[in-house]
């Protein structure tokens, strides 16, 4: 059974899947959700009612009996085509309108600090200007749930804390269903002290319609679903070989709006 990786789960981007989705076509001006496993069958299916038609033809046996049963084979190809493609259309054309209304990442005011809430990469965030960064980390026992992450000496080190240093915050508030076989995430970094949200990246996971959902359920290996919302223009973001493009990712986002500081202490 073949399994999918959900590309929109952290910071990190999906390996390679051994089932790549292929990129969306364009029909009628929208990209269209499709595995290609509805023309997979009716496609060589129909090829071959018409070979083995012009054969009949050629030899003239059995033609009205053939014609009765090539106008069957033939009626239930063009059916298969319109049940199969139906609520891929569906999908495809609700995908398409959320993501040109609500997908991107949107920058809605820009600060300076010297550190954030909301992951423990200092290594990583140490090289752009942080001076740390903290997560949320409660104990049994209630004391020094704030756990602060800074870089001493070129190491990473760790120490609990009674309360939070950080004005400002970034958090996914995870995945939920939009729509038939659509799923939206919607990532922020917004200010603790006031509530205002200073950018938002907000993307979607297509799922595969039902002949395709058949299909993949038993095939082996992994695959991953399509995505819009998170595409990034040349230059920027980071190269997904799961889907062979640049995808924005939370990091993106926190650039975005949050500045380092030359001095230490977050700006009111």
């Amino acid at each position: 059974m073949a399994h999918r990786c959900r590309p929109l789960a952290g910071l990190g981007l999906c390996p390679a899947p051994l089932l790549a989705a292929p990129p969306p076509r364009a029909v009628f001006g929208m990209p269209y959700y499709s595995m290609g496993f509805v023309e997979g069958v009716a496609v060589p299916l129909g090829l071959l009612t018409v070979a083995v038609g012009l054969f009949v033809y050629r030899r003239r046996r059995l033609g009205g009996q053939f014609r009765a049963s090539a106008v069957l084979v033939l009626s239930v190809v063009l059916a298969w085509e319109g049940l199969g493609n139906a609520d891929i259309a569906y999908l495809s054309w609700s995908t398409d309108r959320h993501c040109a209304t609500e997908g991107g990442l949107h920058v809605y005011r820009t600060v300076t600090t010297d550190g954030f809430l909301g992951d423990s990469a200092i290594d990583y965030w140490a090289d752009y200007g942080f001076a740390y960064v903290e997560k949320l980390k409660p104990r049994s026992d209630g004391v020094a749930p704030v756990v602060r992450y800074v870089m001493e000496d070129g190491k990473l080190t760790w120490k609990r804390h009674a309360a939070l240093r950080s004005r400002y915050e970034y958090s996914g508030l995870g995945m939920q269903g939009v729509g038939y076989q659509l799923e939206r995430r919607r990532e922020q970094v917004r200010d603790r002290d006031t509530g205002e949200v200073l950018g938002e990246l907000v993307s979607f996971a297509i799922y595969p319609g039902l002949v395709d959902r058949f299909v993949l359920a038993h095939l082996p290996g992994t695959w991953t679903p399509w995505t819009c919302g998170d595409r990034a223009p040349a230059g920027t973001g980071t190269y997904s070989p799961a889907h062979g493009m640049r995808l924005y990712s939370p990091k993106h986002l926190i650039k975005a709006t949050l500045k380092p500081l030359s001095h230490g202490g977050d700006t009111r």
